[in-house]
């Protein structure tokens, strides 16, 4: 609240500081500029800075005005610790003894006693050797039964005086509880240095000295819950015989700590099981999510998977999916690999996000083979040139436009190499079972080159090598045509054109010729996964016959099976799984 005085004439606010003791006539000019340029918190140093030059011995005159003011109930100096000293910070102005200033005077004496032991806290006696009974009197005053109420409720003062005895209490702000933790603290440790009242505590607790002294040097709240409530306990047979002034002020202090340390002790506990219940329901989602039957989540499951979570939580529940979210959930532009990967059409968690991503992948590599091979067709039989055919560089281009109008999904997962790895890693090792280093390279190399994270050009990862498209169009030409173009080397021409422009890159004219469905089978958890050629496969010569192939391919396949389910599932992480690989490819 603005001070009222602050809105007066120069008269009037002269009048209001009579009212509250003797100012000198530059004490009095201060004043009026600190009115004149009223904020809610006056920097000091500024203050400072305006009147260095104006007034003598500037710095004295400040501090002893504001110390006037303070006392008179309408100003208070804050303070700031720097290397464990106080250096003035700002100046709040309030109204005469009005709970800003309760506020600002109970937290400045609070941190003043966490900086210097001897220092003690706003007691209710201390405020009145201090002229402060004034305030006292629009302090509201709290029983130690009554504590609960700061934590429970909303509307609570922000300053109340925590009655201990009779007439005896600590002026406290419930804003600002840890800070009046650290200053309990320090004066009970503060006063174990004292051998004889450590030596009546352990004699009147039975326990040693060591015991004590470990607990004073913790910082455990536990430890000196413990320790306070001890103290309370035994206060009798304790402060019978301790040659301590400050008897009573220990043992009000012990009293506050033991109950508010108490409380905080409380708080931990319900806060960890609330904790382990959100945990649990979070384990429970991850999994829902992980075992639902299709690959993806669609928003409207998701929202179904939440709602008896949100019966459940309640009001945390906002907060529960807002951390899940922000945990969990992330869009394929991630630079990590998220737990959930989140997409237009809903959510696909990372163990299934491979098997997502490649049946996708699979029905735009069919479409492609098809559209390539029939476009191909088409130019070669029309005599005119589609952009296939201008240059390797316009096949690639082509083909890449083509990838991402039939599927910005696929387009989008292979514009980000890192997740696609890693989905292909925690496939191998979830879905498929397999630690192999063999499958995982299988994998990786539809869409890697061996050993790096440089991703294929698009006519190798889709198989479209253009040098067995062309040959088998050729093919399919009219009779005289393959005749005349064989004489005329026509055919020779158009794959040498693309040879030449594939600048060093690796041809193979033959690749591609031959394409089959047989190739893809399906996997573990019904999951489509490509069974690259094998070693033995590849040695295969054009003179098996083509039911020979069949048995071998359906050999590959079982036996990737078969492999896939005798390995055991081990619970890495993906940075894990790939110092794991390294180290195997190194080995290998």
């Amino acid at each position: 609240m603005r001070p009222e005085y602050v809105d007066l004439s120069n008269k009037e606010r002269n009048a209001v500081l009579s009212q509250n003791g003797n100012f000198s006539s530059t004490e009095r000019e201060i004043f009026q500029w600190l009115c004149n340029n009223y904020v809610e918190q006056i920097s000091y140093e500024n203050v400072l800075d305006a009147i260095f030059n104006k007034f003598p011995n500037a710095k004295n005159t400040l501090r002893l005005l504001i110390s006037k003011l303070q006392q008179s109930g309408i100003a208070v100096l804050r303070t700031e610790t720097k290397l464990n000293n106080q250096t003035p910070s700002y100046i709040i102005l309030t109204n005469k003894y009005d709970e800003k200033f309760c506020n600002q005077l109970v937290e400045e004496l609070t941190l003043e006693a966490t900086i210097n032991p001897e220092t003690p806290l706003p007691l209710i006696s201390e405020l009145r050797k201090s002229n402060y009974s004034d305030m006292i009197y629009n302090i509201p005053e709290i029983s130690l039964q009554e504590l609960d109420i700061i934590y429970e409720e909303t509307s609570v003062p922000d300053t109340v005086s925590l009655m201990v005895f009779e007439k005896e209490g600590l002026c406290i702000s419930t804003k600002n509880l840890p800070l009046l933790v650290d200053a309990l603290i320090l004066k009970i440790r503060y006063f174990f240095s004292s051998a004889d009242f450590l030596a009546d505590v352990a004699k009147a607790t039975e326990t040693t000295f060591t015991n004590i002294q470990e607990k004073i040097k913790s910082t455990d709240v536990r430890n000196w819950h413990d320790l306070t409530t001890a103290l309370v306990k035994h206060r009798e047979s304790i402060f019978a015989n301790t040659r301590l002034d400050t008897s009573k002020e220990i043992l009000i202090y012990a009293v506050i700590l033991s109950k508010v340390s108490g409380r905080i002790i409380q708080e931990d506990h319900e806060e960890q099981q609330a904790h382990l219940v959100k945990q649990e329901l979070l384990d429970d989602l991850l999994q829902t999510m992980k075992d639902h039957p299709t690959n993806i989540v669609t928003k409207e499951e998701f929202s179904n998977m939440l709602a008896p979570i949100q019966q459940s939580l309640g009001d945390d529940f906002s907060k529960f999916i807002a951390d899940f979210e922000a945990t969990y959930v992330k869009p394929i532009n991630t630079p990590v690999t998220p737990t959930i990967v989140l997409l237009e059409l809903g959510y696909v968690h990372i163990n299934k996000f491979f098997s997502y991503f490649y049946d996708e992948f699979i029905r735009l590599k069919v479409y492609l083979k098809d559209w390539v091979a029939q476009e191909v067709l088409d130019s070669l039989r029309s005599s005119t040139t589609h952009p296939l055919m201008l240059s390797y560089q316009s096949y690639v281009q082509t083909i890449t436009k083509e990838v991402t109008k039939k599927s910005p999904f696929v387009s989008t997962i292979l514009k980000h190499p890192r997740l696609l790895a890693d989905s292909v890693l925690i496939h191998g090792r979830e879905t498929l079972k397999s630690d192999s280093i063999k499958t995982m390279e299988k994998l990786l190399g539809i869409f890697f080159y061996k050993e790096t994270m440089e991703l294929k050009e698009y006519e190798k990862i889709f198989d479209l090598n253009i040098g067995g498209i062309v040959r088998n169009a050729c093919k399919r030409m009219p009779l005289f045509t393959r005749i005349w173009w064989t004489i005329t080397g026509k055919t020779k021409q158009i794959i040498e054109r693309y040879r030449n422009d594939f600048r060093g890159k690796e041809f193979d004219e033959n690749a591609g010729s031959e394409w089959s469905k047989d190739n893809m089978v399906d996997g573990i958890g019904n999951t489509r996964i490509m069974i690259n050629k094998t070693k033995k496969s590849e040695a295969l010569t054009n003179k098996e016959s083509l039911s020979q192939r069949r048995k071998k391919n359906a050999e590959v396949k079982q036996e990737a099976i078969e492999k896939g389910r005798e390995m055991s599932n081990k619970n890495q992480n993906v940075d894990q799984l790939w110092k794991d690989f390294r180290k195997a490819i190194k080995r290998d």
